[in-house]
């Protein structure tokens, strides 16, 4: 319980990113699978298209993980409102890996 806590409160800038990808991850509606099955599709065949060096291809995915890393909480705070979100932040948690594990 502890552990879950402490990753609970290292996650706090990334609760909304969370919330959103444990959503994705359990499909709450019906239409998710085809916005990852497009986004996935049009990731690949842009990286075909543009037919990149490895090192440009790491320096651009780089680039927008970092810009991801800034924008995404700021944006999704602003799209969803703080409710009462906590036991849907441990679902996602869990769902994405992270939680307590006993040693």
């Amino acid at each position: 319980m502890l552990e879950t806590s402490r990753v609970k409160g290292c996650l706090e800038g990334w609760r909304e990113p969370v919330l959103h990808a444990s959503s994705v991850l359990f499909w709450d509606k019906d239409w998710y699978p085809g916005v990852i099955a497009g986004a996935l599709t049009a990731k690949f065949l842009f990286v075909w298209w543009w037919d990149p060096t490895l090192l440009s291809l790491l320096a651009t995915t780089g680039f927008f993980l970092t810009l991801a890393d800034y924008l995404g909480p700021k944006i999704l705070a602003q799209v969803r409102q703080a409710e009462s979100k906590q036991s849907y932040l441990s679902m996602g948690l869990r769902a994405l890996g992270v939680g307590c594990h006993s040693t």
